[in-house]
């Protein structure tokens, strides 16, 4: 009987193992944390461009100058002489945007990875430069609403308001 038992136990084994390989995984845990954050997470994943845009910058340059740049997705190529902006949030919490000339060449790309908490989103660009920023971000419908105060002139100071809509495409 001993070795029929040894006779058989490895293909049963073998058998066995496979049987358990073919059924269904369990469900994964529910991810610890705030609902709201993990749905805002799970909602960013995918495929948006830019679709207005407003940024009020105070002091242009530390001049006494104040402008207010507003684009439209109507006007997006005639007011920036750029493309929308394309951007693809990953689910390994990584993003790439690309930035296309009037005609459709990439001129820029930027890189990097996202992190998103109660209504906000936080970019730490690692391409082509290290910079982080951080926005207030609403989503609804299909849009992203994003708000920041940042350095948008270049000037040293983070005075200049900075909306931008973007539109989820897939």
């Amino acid at each position: 009987m001993l070795n029929t038992a040894k006779k058989y136990f490895f293909p049963s084994l073998i058998t066995f193992l496979m049987l358990l390989s073919c059924t269904r995984s369990p469900l994964p845990q529910a991810e610890a944390g705030n609902t709201e954050e993990n749905n805002l997470s799970n909602s960013i994943v995918g495929y948006w461009k830019s679709d207005a845009l407003v940024v009020m910058i105070d002091t242009i340059h530390n001049s006494e100058t104040s402008v207010v740049l507003n684009v439209t997705k109507d006007e997006w190529v005639e007011k920036t002489n750029l493309q929308p902006i394309q951007t693809i949030f990953n689910k390994n919490k990584t993003y790439v945007s690309a930035y296309a000339s009037a005609d459709g060449k990439i001129i820029r790309m930027t890189a990097g990875k996202w992190e998103a908490g109660k209504n906000q989103l936080r970019i730490h660009q690692l391409f082509p430069s290290d910079k982080q920023m951080n926005y207030r971000i609403d989503l609804n419908d299909g849009f992203a609403e994003l708000r920041s105060r940042m350095d948008f002139d270049g000037d040293g100071k983070s005075d200049d308001v900075f909306y931008c809509q973007m539109k989820k495409v897939s």
